[in-house]
């Protein structure tokens, strides 16, 4: 390989997808290091994977291509800093992973506990470690926006102010900077419902609910706003709401499931009108509904996730075994996508909670 010059090593890449080229990068240090440096040069958008993080001693990501169906199990030895408990995934944009942690501090009167992120790029092993302005604030939701190699990245982490008041943070990566942006105070009994916000042209969404009813957020130009929510007539049912950003246009997935986590159905709608009226934009179809209930006699939703106009829907049992319904919002179109179980060395990949959507890249840095 150290004869093959630049131009060669370049033509070879851009004939692989970013799988291929990630595990390539992992054969040897000069294949690591060639990568890298063409790593600009290669488009990695059209590849989604799903990602979900091993126990701490497995010390491992696992990353699925559902278009080919392909495993990599990504080591996560990097994320090794003593005084660090990492916790869950909370986000991921444009190839950066946002993970929960609590960090150990040295204070005039001994050590602590404080909140704090870890944003990583498992494709280049470099991490970086975000402490909250507050020693006591604990972040309920978290978003991340990634602008580019050179902008760097936003993180929005909403905190408990009161039992019935939030504040949304805002971090700049570029300045390494916390600044309050806004407080939602929320009805009495209503709770934050996902600890995931979603960033849509420049607006900012999270839902709350009291037992089956559910209501949406939206922070625009430093102001909190309720959005009003399409009628479903599923009172009997419990729901799931899922929020998407496509095209710049707020999409909502409603799972509707019994109180076994059966799914009943699933309704995907679009924001229109000036935030205003609700669109119904398609439904799952029964076929897929009856194939997931067919296949486990404990099937379970797992979990939603979305990115670039595609949502993702993971069924999954006990004993490992999963499907995932993927439906493309641009084509309309509803897919199955079925995996049995799957081994990387002596390790059962199981789908967990919770897991995010993964964009392999070779240039961003946290």
């Amino acid at each position: 390989m150290e004869q093959l010059t630049d131009e060669v090593l370049l033509n070879i890449f851009s004939r692989l997808n970013a799988y291929d080229m990630i595990r390539a990068a992992f054969c040897c240090r000069a294949l690591r290091a060639a990568v890298t440096s063409n790593g600009r040069s290669i488009s990695h958008s059209s590849v989604i994977s799903f990602l979900s993080k091993g126990y701490l001693h497995q010390s491992c990501f696992w990353a699925h291509d559902p278009s080919r169906h392909a495993w990599l199990s990504i080591s996560a030895d990097f994320l090794t800093s003593i005084g660090i408990r990492y916790g869950k995934l909370v986000a991921a944009d444009g190839g950066l992973v946002c993970l929960k942690a609590r960090a150990a501090t040295n204070l005039s009167n001994g050590s602590a506990q404080k909140s704090a992120l870890v944003i990583c790029n498992p494709i280049i092993r470099s991490s970086r470690l975000v402490f909250f302005p507050d020693q006591t604030q604990r972040p309920l939701a978290i978003c991340m926006k990634y602008k580019g190699a050179s902008d760097g990245y936003d993180l929005f982490a909403l905190i408990q102010r009161s039992a019935h008041s939030c504040s949304m943070l805002k971090y700049i990566s570029s300045t390494s900077s916390w600044r309050l942006m806004a407080s939602v105070t929320s009805r009495n009994g209503y709770y934050l419902a996902c600890n995931t916000i979603i960033s849509c042209n420049s607006v900012l969404y999270a839902v709350w609910r009291k037992f089956e009813d559910w209501r949406i957020f939206a922070l625009d130009g430093g102001k909190w706003a309720e959005i009003g929510v399409p009628l479903i007539t599923a009172a009997a049912f419990k729901q799931k709401v899922l929020l998407m950003d496509v095209a710049g246009i707020l999409h909502i997935a409603v799972l509707v499931h019994n109180r076994w986590l059966e799914v009943r159905d699933l309704c995907i709608w679009k924001l229109q009108d000036n935030k205003k009226n609700w669109v119904e934009v398609s439904r799952m179809p029964i076929v897929l509904i009856e194939l997931c209930r067919k296949r486990f006699k404990t099937d379970r939703l797992v979990n939603c996730l979305s990115k670039n106009g595609i949502a993702y829907i993971v069924f999954g049992s006990f004993n490992g075994q999963w499907d995932v319904i993927m439906y493309d919002v641009h084509k309309d179109e509803w897919q199955r996508i079925e995996q049995e179980k799957v081994y990387l060395g002596n390790s059962k990949v199981i789908f967990r909670h919770p897991m995010v959507i993964f964009e392999p890249s070779f240039e961003a840095t946290p």
